[in-house]
């Protein structure tokens, strides 16, 4: 279950460099979360482990300083860096980063800590989030915590924007990006874009959970109820294919009091008369 603004995720790719071309790739890309309260795991890519301290934020450029520390030497490798997640092979590093009102894209390098920067991303966003990459494009959220999805080509040096109202978009599969639509009352929307087509689709208008693997989306639709009025609700459980929106229910009814644990293989809850049930995300059993 992935449902959170800032989680991993990680992608196999290969990058290119040619002449004036920006990117020339050889390694895997890993989306991660840089704050250091944030388990070490989760900051850690090929040995090299990444850190955003809360102690480095300026409030006069309100940014913070990037550190990555490898083979036992911890390094500065970015002053304006604007918090929250970067792209990594675990040596190259993307982020995004402040410059005055701007928020630009930068490239730097966890041995030599030289900064590059690619291109402007947004001139006035309040909040901005890195998500992804996929043939040349850069994927992020900007305008959050109600932000708008849309891309950065490397190529044209222009943004794109792709779909609004949008607070996650979580990175799955290569080219596919879950978005989340999480305000209100936490499980408004929840969508897939695909980078390879340029196409959304919606997955459900009323998502409470779900869990994510490469190639399906499994979920609990609320069918009636209210979950934060704590009288419970009835819901059913579903698997969406990522490559072509093709939907199986898994188990028709759950009748849920109060949920009480989530795995990435289990739900656990409590059902309408207090009874603790246990189903799996696969098979609903």
């Amino acid at each position: 279950m992935k449902r959170k603004l800032f989680f991993v995720c990680i992608l196999m790719m290969f990058f290119s460099v040619a002449g004036s071309g920006f990117l020339t790739y050889a390694a895997s890309l890993t989306n991660i979360y840089t704050n250091e309260s944030w388990d070490v795991s989760k900051r850690t890519v090929n040995g090299t482990v990444f850190a955003c301290p809360q102690g480095s934020y300026s409030n006069v450029t309100r940014t913070f300083t990037l550190r990555a520390t490898r083979n036992g030497i911890t390094k500065d490798i970015a002053k304006n860096f604007n918090g929250g997640t970067i792209l990594t092979n675990g040596t190259t590093v993307y982020y995004v980063g402040r410059y005055g009102k701007q928020h630009r894209l930068y490239k730097t390098n966890v041995t030599t800590a030289a900064v590059s920067e690619i291109g402007v991303l947004s001139d006035t966003a309040d909040g901005i989030e890195l998500c992804g990459y996929y043939k040349n494009k850069f994927y992020f959220i900007i305008n959050l915590p109600e932000g708008i999805f849309a891309k950065y080509s490397v190529k044209t040096k222009k943004v794109k924007q792709l779909k609004e109202d949008v607070t996650t978009a979580d990175w799955i599969g290569k080219k596919y990006f879950i978005l989340c639509d999480g305000t209100g009352a936490g499980y408004g929307y929840l969508g897939v874009w695909n980078a390879g087509t340029g196409k959304h689709r919606k997955v459900s208008g009323k998502p409470y959970l779900w869990k994510t693997t490469s190639k399906y989306i499994y979920y609990i639709e609320i069918n009636s109820g209210e979950p934060l009025a704590g009288n419970g609700f009835k819901a059913s459980l579903y698997r969406w294919r990522l490559s072509d929106g093709a939907k199986k229910t898994i188990r028709k009814t759950l009748k849920i009091k109060q949920m009480t644990k989530v795995t990435d293989t289990y739900f656990r809850y409590l059902d309408l008369k207090g009874k603790t049930k246990t189903r799996h995300w696969k098979t609903g059993k």
